[in-house]
Parts: structure tokens; sequence; C-alpha cells
């Protein structure tokens, strides 16, 4: 975990290891920096913008037409892949190690993924064989344009609404709202203007505070740390028309327990301890 950020080490074009965050909302994987790649025999192909959360301007960048990823033993050949021409997060470094890149969505299409957070430690299941542990409890997921969709009640200090939100892993918080402001005052506790993050396209600026409650399946949270992003910094999408996207779920939620992404059966799985939490408090 580096800044509440899974980091796995992963071997790109058989050659050369890389640290890249774990990051499902993601596509194709991103390598921050084309020196990264110096010495490689890539195939480079067109010029693209990059455009994700931030106030700045998009990010240069040149696909990759296809090379092999190696994690732990397990490969993906010929991928597809983006290496920007600037880095972004150049100041995100893991015990000194540099962060080169992020591995998006592929792991999630091929395997059934485990993330085991108290022990850090990331297991990949095939989908004939896997069968979860007895202490895991399902939740329904949808899985829309390749990401994956909990639907949680979330109570405010003067409202309670019942949300559809993505579950983030490169998002290192625990929740992220995209609210209309009249909502979002209603939601939100100790709320103050702060810088809440970066994305591809630089700061993130908006609201930071706490929301009293969050229910997801048999989760329940108090006082989950919040932030909520101005329109401009991240605006607001649909997943499908007449369904919005009302905000993401990230790393910090779930930092004590275990949960699996099963992406074929739409099924989301937590471990036990978030049950047992769940039946002291309600």
């Amino acid at each position: 975990m580096v800044n509440n950020l899974i980091v796995v080490e992963v071997v790109v074009a058989s050659k050369r290891p890389m640290n890249f965050i774990l990051d499902n909302a993601t596509s194709n994987p991103i390598i921050f920096h084309k020196n990264y790649i110096k010495g490689l025999s890539l195939a480079l192909g067109n010029k693209i913008s990059v455009r994700g959360a931030g106030d700045g301007k998009a990010v240069g960048a040149t696909t990759i037409s296809g090379t092999s990823l190696h994690l732990s033993g397990v490969a993906t050949d010929r991928i597809g892949m983006v290496v920007l021409d600037r880095n972004p997060f150049s100041k995100l470094k893991g015990n000194q190690k540099t962060i080169h890149g992020v591995l998006g969505s592929t792991l999630f299409r091929s395997f059934i993924v485990e993330i085991d957070y108290p022990n850090q430690v990331l297991r990949l299941h095939q989908h004939k064989s896997f069968s979860p542990a007895a202490n895991y409890q399902a939740v329904p997921m949808q899985v829309i344009t390749g990401r994956p969709y909990l639907s949680a009640l979330v109570q405010g200090q003067t409202a309670t609404v019942e949300m559809n939100l993505m579950l983030d892993l490169g998002f290192n918080n625990s929740l992220l709202l995209q609210l209309s402001d009249s909502l979002l005052q209603k939601m939100m506790t100790k709320a103050k203007t702060a810088k809440v993050g970066v994305g591809y396209n630089g700061i993130l600026r908006g609201k930071k505070g706490l929301i009293p409650s969050v229910l997801i399946g048999p989760g329940y949270y108090e006082e989950v740390t919040t932030i909520a992003p101005f329109t401009q910094s991240l605006p607001q999408r649909e997943l499908t028309p007449g369904i919005p996207r009302m905000g993401s779920i990230g790393n910090t939620m779930f930092k004590d327990t275990s949960i699996i992404f099963n992406y074929p059966e739409r099924t989301f799985y937590i471990a036990c301890p978030i049950l047992l939490l769940a039946q002291k408090n309600i």
C-alpha cells in the first residue's frame, strides 16, 4: 500500500520490472512517462490526449499496440497500453521506489480478484474453480462499461439517499460524491474547501468533510471521510441514460477487511469482519 493505493510489481515486455498501481477504473495499462520504456522494443502507435480528473490541460500520450505483462507468474500477451509524455504523479513514491504506471482493469476481466488488505496480499482466482470462503458475504454488483458499481445507502446530516457508487481502487480515500450543491449541503458535515486530490489533468479542488454513515451490503461505516470535487475538476457522468453516477468508493473504505470482485457473475464479496461490525452498529 502506497498512499492508500495498491501497488504491484509487473514485468513489462518480459524484461523490465515496474511498479504499477492497481486501478480497476482504468481500461488499458498506462505508463506514466516515456523515459520508463527506453530500451524496450515496443511498437509505438498514434499520438492521443488523455483527459481525466483535475483542473489542468489534457496530457499528451502515445499508444502502444501490444506487449506482454507478467504479474507473479500470470502473463498477458499482446495487450495495448498508453505511455504519457509527462508524469502527472511524479511526487508519488513507494518506499523510495518509483511508481511507473497503472495496471488497469485487465486483471478484473481475466480473473476473480481477491484483495486482502490486512495482509497486503492480492489473490487471482480462475473463474471455473472459484468458490468463496464461508466468511464472505455476497453483494450484487453492476458492471457498466467495464466498471463495477454498488448500491449504497448514504445517510447525511439531514437526508438519506440510495446511491450508485463506482468501486474505484485508484481512489485513495473512502468516499467521493458527485452531487448538486443543495444535496451535498444535506449530506456532508464539517465541510471545508480544500485541495482534495490529484488527477491526470492536475489538482482537484472541492469540499472535504464527513458523511455520518454508509451501508454497503452487510457493511456499516460511520463518520466516513468524504471528498466532493468541484464540477470543473470532476464533471457529472451517467452510467447509462437516466442512471446517474453519484460518486465512488475507494480503498480506505475496506482497509480493515478483504474483498473480492467477480465481474462475470456481477457479484462483490466482503469478508466477515465487516458483517460483525454491521451487527454491532445496526
